[in-house]
């Protein structure tokens, strides 16, 4: 009897963890929403409920416990943050909004998940118009106590390291900041000057060797050193030239997705740090928003953005990542309701369960 019980215990958390493996927030253009989306460990997505942001919401990021940071783009006391929470059943509440000055372009957690910055725009400030602000993130909560302020007047995408460097990207030139474990960002004096204008995205690699920074035409590879010293490496040729919507990098920092506004190319690292185009490309017509599940095994595409009698409607495309540093499509499409901006996903804590049969035999 006790055997039956702990089988049919079983099967009902197997099940569970088939039905919804991991939990996707979607920005949605053009409205004040943000949208659920959860995906299966098959690679089938379901479209979940909306919920309401302080505005326009345009980036996001989650934390590993599920804590969900929104930029919203809007003027006035209004902005520019929301701030929402996953539960490991899948439930999602709004825990609040935060007002800072002016609108915000970007929310970007650090790699130790103690800090969430923001770029936002400062009002009534003569000497700076925008800047980095430091919130310290709780598990389900932020810190309402502003860390810090940065002022820097320039960029509008972050990307941070685990060692601790911040990059703050500009259309041309990319400041490399410091922060230190009290959440302080300095100048390091660092600029990279990427040698004209058009910079589109930016992505550090996971085991933090490498920065990509996407512009027409290719990738900008920079190396970081053992003394966080940044320095140019080369350039990845683009076989492909509409402007770059998105980069995705594998979780084994072995292979680099570059989204444009017709295809998702793949790039393989070499051992010398090299991208090297592999041959696989996907066309996918105005392709312009990605992102990967926090375990690295699927990726998610939205592309063919459109406008058709029942109103505004994107497609999402999943892709499977191979170890062999090739991707798969698992031509599981379907259909949202709107444009979609940013998304990201939170993994779901999957039921471990662990028996004796022996026991019970």
């Amino acid at each position: 009897m006790i055997k039956i019980i702990l089988i049919i215990f079983y099967v009902i958390f197997y099940t569970q963890s088939l039905i919804s493996q991991y939990v996707g927030i979607v920005c949605l253009g053009e409205s004040t929403y943000i949208q659920k989306i959860e995906l299966d460990n098959n690679g089938n997505i379901t479209i979940g409920s909306l919920y309401t942001a302080i505005a326009w919401p345009i980036r996001l990021e989650i934390t590993n416990n599920g804590l969900v940071l929104v930029a919203n783009y809007s003027y006035g006391p209004t902005g520019p943050l929301s701030v929402f929470k996953i539960f490991n059943n899948g439930d999602i509440i709004k825990v609040r909004d935060y007002s800072l000055d002016g609108f915000g372009h970007e929310a970007k957690i650090t790699k130790d998940n103690k800090y969430c910055l923001i770029i936002h725009s400062v009002e009534n400030n003569p000497l700076h118009v925008a800047g980095i602000t430091i919130l310290e993130l709780m598990n389900d909560d932020i810190n309402p106590y502003i860390r810090q302020f940065y002022p820097y007047g320039q960029g509008y995408e972050l990307a941070t390291s685990g060692t601790g460097l911040v990059f703050d990207m500009g259309t041309r030139y990319i400041k490399i900041l410091q922060m230190d474990s009290d959440g302080v960002l300095t100048d390091t004096g660092q600029l990279l000057d990427t040698g004209d204008t058009g910079n589109q995205e930016l992505e550090v690699s996971p085991d933090n060797k490498y920065v990509y920074v996407a512009k027409i035409g290719g990738l900008l590879i920079y190396e970081i050193d053992e003394n966080n010293n940044v320095t140019y490496k080369g350039r990845a040729q683009s076989s492909y030239y509409p402007d770059p919507t998105d980069i995705i990098v594998s979780k084994d920092s072995k292979t680099v997705l570059l989204l444009n506004l017709g295809s998702l190319e793949v790039y393989n690292v070499q051992e010398n740090g090299d991208l090297i185009f592999n041959g696989q490309k996907f066309l996918l017509p105005l392709a312009q928003s990605a992102t990967i599940t926090p375990d690295g095994k699927f990726v998610v595409v939205a592309y063919d953005y459109r406008l058709e009698q029942e109103g505004l409607l994107s497609t999402l495309a999943v892709f499977r990542m191979n170890f062999d540093g090739t991707v798969t499509n698992l031509n599981k499409d379907v259909t949202l309701d709107n444009l979609p901006g940013e998304m990201k996903f939170y993994q779901l804590p999957t039921p471990s369960v662990d028996i004796d049969w022996k026991l019970y035999e």
